[in-house]
Formats: structure tokens, sequence, C-alpha cells
């Protein structure tokens, strides 16, 4: 894993977070990789400032290193205009469960024949989320949170 890279989880689930090639700053655009059994969907998904910017994923991420044992429900993020949703829960003791659901599509005239959708689970151990949520900022050029 390079430095300009993030990876959430361990095989044979994980969601990989880069910076998308040929793109000037990393905070532009991301290129995200889910890997699961039987499953490699990519995707180049833009951090948009109306949806709240590379600061909106990296505090979710800040969120879930700093308040694991204490939330109730789901803490959810969203962004590249629906391309990509990201929903975590815990179980209070040793696993944060990651809901990764990638979409690719393009805004106009609906459908396209290569458009496509997956989702799927990655598990996170709780004592990796403040590196996870420390190399996330830093990947998007974002103060830490």
């Amino acid at each position: 894993m390079g430095s300009e890279e993030v990876q959430i989880g361990r095989p044979p689930g994980s969601l990989t977070i880069a910076r998308a090639e040929g793109v000037g700053s990393p905070a532009e655009q991301v290129t995200w990789t889910l890997q699961l059994p039987g499953l490699r969907a990519v995707d180049d998904v833009w951090l948009a400032e109306w949806e709240g910017g590379p600061q909106r994923l990296a505090h979710f991420f800040a969120e879930l290193a700093a308040d694991w044992r204490e939330w109730e429900g789901t803490k959810e993020w969203a962004g590249g205009d629906g391309e990509l949703r990201l929903a975590a829960t815990h179980d209070g003791v040793g696993h944060v469960e990651l809901f990764v659901a990638m979409r690719a599509h393009w805004s106009g005239q609906p459908p396209f024949p290569d458009e496509w959708a997956t989702s799927g689970v990655v598990v996170i151990e709780p004592g990796s989320l403040d590196h996870v949520a420390c190399r996330v900022a830093a990947l998007l050029g974002v103060a830490e949170p």
C-alpha cells in the first residue's frame, strides 16, 4: 500500500481510498476500491464542496475513531452525487462494520448500458480507526480532525 492510499479493513473485505491518477489535488477526486470475496469494484468519485467536500469525509472517519464505543445506531456519509455511501455500525466491543454502497452512474439521460451498483460490508478493528482517520485526512489534504 502506497503513501497515497488508505486501506480500511483487511482482505477478504477491504475498502481502499487512493488519489485519482492525473488529478492535481488529492481532494478533488479519489479512487475507491471495494474488495470482497469474488468482487473488486473501482470508481473515481469527486468530493464536491457542495456535499461538504473532503473535510466532511475526513470528519466522518475522525468521528468513528473518537466515538466507536459511544454512538448508537448508524453513522453515515454519502458523496459523489450518490455514487458512494458509507454506513458504520458497531457492536460496542470489538468490531466496527462499514457498509459500502457504490454506484457508477452519469447524470443526464439514464439509464446508460455501463452503469453498475454493488455493496458489501468491511469489518474494521476499532484499534485501527485512529490510524485510518489520520491517513484519510492526510490523503485528502485536510488538517487532522
